[in-house]
């Protein structure tokens, strides 16, 4: 947890620019190799294809390399898929409404990332307040079975990412914990 608020520049870096700038250049190299693609689509496509695997995390592990470097790729690992849907799920509702001018898509990305993230650190921050209430060791754990799913539910509506709040609410709730219980 203090290694990943260490590296977060980077690890926000790798898993937000990096798969963003990824998925674009792909969605250029598909929509000129088949013009006939729509650019939104194609980029959609770029996404789905440009986080890395977390097969390639497990590799370096055993390669020795610093402990640094294992992670951040820890880290961006966490949040990379999480971002490619969100560029998806954007791309493929752009496309559906004939929306490539202007910044609708660009403006989508952004409030689907910032809601998840508002709703995902309150979401971890109210469970982190009731896990503290409660004494019985099952039922607080029981409630931290709940938490990804509390923080991805009403995150979808208003056209945020689930997946990302999810994820935003588990390193809350995980830093949280390692201060408040034993």
């Amino acid at each position: 947890a203090i290694e990943c608020r260490r590296d977060f520049r980077p690890i926000a870096g790798l898993s937000v620019i990096l798969v963003l700038l990824t998925a674009i250049a792909l969605g250029f190299v598909f929509h000129a190799l088949i013009p006939s693609l729509d650019i939104l689509l194609a980029i959609a496509l770029g996404a789905i294809l440009s986080p890395t695997d977390a097969v390639a995390t497990s590799i370096v592990k055993r390669l020795g390399i610093s402990r640094r470097v294992v992670t951040m790729l820890d880290g961006e690992s966490l949040l990379n898929d999480a971002t490619s849907l969100v560029i998806l799920r954007t791309m493929v509702a752009a496309a559906a409404v004939g929306a490539a001018s202007g910044g609708g898509p660009i403006m989508a990305f952004v409030w689907g990332g910032i809601v998840a993230s508002v709703v995902g650190a309150i979401i971890g921050r109210l469970a982190l307040r009731l896990r503290t209430l409660i004494g019985h060791s099952p039922a607080n754990t029981a409630v931290g079975f709940v938490v990804p799913f509390a923080a991805y539910l009403p995150t979808e509506y208003p056209g945020g990412s689930g997946l990302v709040a999810a994820v935003v609410a588990g390193i809350v709730t995980g830093q949280g914990a390692a201060r408040r219980f034993s």
